[in-house]
């Protein structure tokens, strides 16, 4: 007679959800600065800029011209320096979500707030790189899971509205009393020899974000979440001159708005 099988015990998959708003306001923070990186030139750009004239660049007191081809500072960003209409390469916008914060710049921000840190034996800074979901609620619900996991929505000024469009960004620049603005100031571009050129960034004094974070696998208490994103509101921020930038301003702090642990993801 054959052996009954043995029963396989089966555990429920473990998860840490977190409902988490952060922002700035009059009780705390400072303004986010937007500074979204040019996206690199297709392969028909780079033989394009390859096939144009060298550029004649005078190389000593000699008077002595070298051929030399012309080259972009920094990556595709040249044409921009000084240009008015700069903020809009700058601003983070997607269609379907807006104005918002990429899921990646919140993912950096918590991994490098933890470097040194662990949870239940495992590598803080691993977890939250490879096993952690920034999601908005909100946004899944209105336009489902695949636009939640580019970024979250950004609520701006002191009726924390969200910019659905770059028009609607416009109009709040004009209307919010400088609570959104297009942030203009000098700044020296690369080389010792560079001439200082007006840049241009989309600037937001009062802001908000809400999102869910989700720990694949990881068992994770309230308070010590709650410590460590009180921590990298101070000492990480995020966007453009925040505190862990190699030029720090004083943009891109937060303060913690609300916390609290779910049993559940609400989606």
């Amino acid at each position: 007679m054959a052996k009954d099988r043995e029963d396989v015990e089966t555990s429920e998959p473990t998860f840490s959800i977190f409902d988490v708003t952060i922002g700035c306001d009059e009780k705390g923070g400072s303004p986010l600065l937007m500074n979204r990186l040019a996206p690199p030139k297709k392969q028909s750009e780079k033989d394009e800029d390859k096939s144009k004239d060298p550029i004649d660049v005078d190389e000593g007191k000699k008077g002595k011209k070298k051929k030399k081809k012309g080259k972009a500072a920094g990556k595709n960003e040249g044409a921009l320096f000084g240009n008015p209409e700069e903020w809009r390469d700058r601003l983070y916008f997607e269609e379907g979500i807006g104005v918002h914060i990429p899921m990646f710049n919140l993912l950096a921000m918590f991994r490098d707030n933890v470097v040194k840190e662990t949870i239940q034996g495992v590598r803080a800074k691993s977890v939250f790189a490879s096993g952690t979901n920034y999601v908005d609620p909100e946004l899944i619900a209105k336009k489902g899971l695949q636009y939640a996991m580019v970024g979250v929505p950004l609520k701006v000024g002191r009726k924390l509205q969200s910019l659905e469009t770059i028009a609607a960004f416009q109009k709040a620049c004009s209307e919010m009393n400088s609570d959104v603005q297009v942030w203009s100031k000098f700044a020296r571009n690369a080389g010792q020899n560079a001439a200082p050129q007006m840049r241009y960034r989309p600037r937001f004094d009062f802001w908000q974000l809400h999102f869910v974070i989700v720990f694949d696998e990881v068992e994770c208490t309230l308070s010590r979440m709650h410590n460590w994103v009180v921590r990298a509101g101070h000492r990480q921020g995020l966007c453009d001159g925040r505190p862990s930038a190699k030029k720090p301003w004083l943009f891109g702090k937060f303060r913690l708005m609300d916390i609290k642990a779910l049993e559940d993801v609400p989606w």
